[in-house]
This record gives C-alpha cells, sequence and structure tokens, in this order.
C-alpha cells in the first residue's frame, strides 16, 4: 500500500504538472520585444527607452507579478502600451509562447 499523504500534499503534486501548461490569453493590442528594466520606471524595447505606467504589471513566466527590477535583462516579453505609449502590462514568454509571435504597428520609441 501507498503510504497516506495529507491533502495539502496531494493538491500540491496535482498543479506541479498543471502550473506550466498553465495558457495565458493576451490582448489583442500586445507587441513581441526583448525588454530590460533600466530603472527609474525605465524600460528598454529592442533598443528604444519607455517608460513604464504607474501601476503597471510585469508578469513572470510562471504568471506571477514581478517587481520591475526583478525583470531579467533582454527578456523576451509580450507587453501593452496605455493610451499616452507607456508600457502598462508585461508578460515574460515561455518558449512555446514564444513559438506564436505577434508583432503590431504601434507607437515610434525614442532610441535611447
Amino acid at each position: 500500500m501507498l503510504p497516506r499523504l495529507g491533502t495539502a500534499a496531494l493538491l500540491f503534486l496535482a498543479t506541479i504538472g498543471t502550473t506550466h501548461a498553465l495558457e495565458r490569453s493576451f490582448p489583442q493590442d500586445v507587441r513581441d520585444a526583448r525588454m530590460s528594466y533600466i530603472g527609474e520606471r525605465s524600460v528598454v524595447i529592442d533598443g528604444y527607452s519607455a517608460e513604464l505606467t504607474v501601476g503597471a504589471q510585469i508578469r513572470d513566466r510562471q504568471n506571477f507579478i514581478i517587481m520591475p527590477s526583478a525583470l531579467p535583462s533582454h527578456s523576451l516579453v509580450r507587453f501593452q502600451e496605455d493610451a499616452e505609449g507607456r508600457v502598462h502590462r508585461v508578460w515574460i514568454l515561455r518558449a512555446d509562447e514564444a513559438a506564436q509571435p505577434v508583432t503590431l504597428p504601434g507607437k515610434k520609441l525614442q532610441r535611447q
């Protein structure tokens, strides 16, 4: 017989395989880019500087919200801008998501 596991342990084991398989949906107005955080609510997107909104959210590969300073340099991301062209939402892409590129024309950024 198998040893008895607690309910919490069973739930944990059941979610290990599904966490990576989480399918995220993205808004239609997103773009793919390489992004790095450079401080003071500023990022570099494919060589161009951009500003983060005050309430900007950056989500890691597991879909957890992270601080902007935790964004790894040159991360492959999908991002969304607000009406003023500031970066509002960012998703760090997993390999399966990066294989499905999305590139839409957007506001021109200023080269840093």
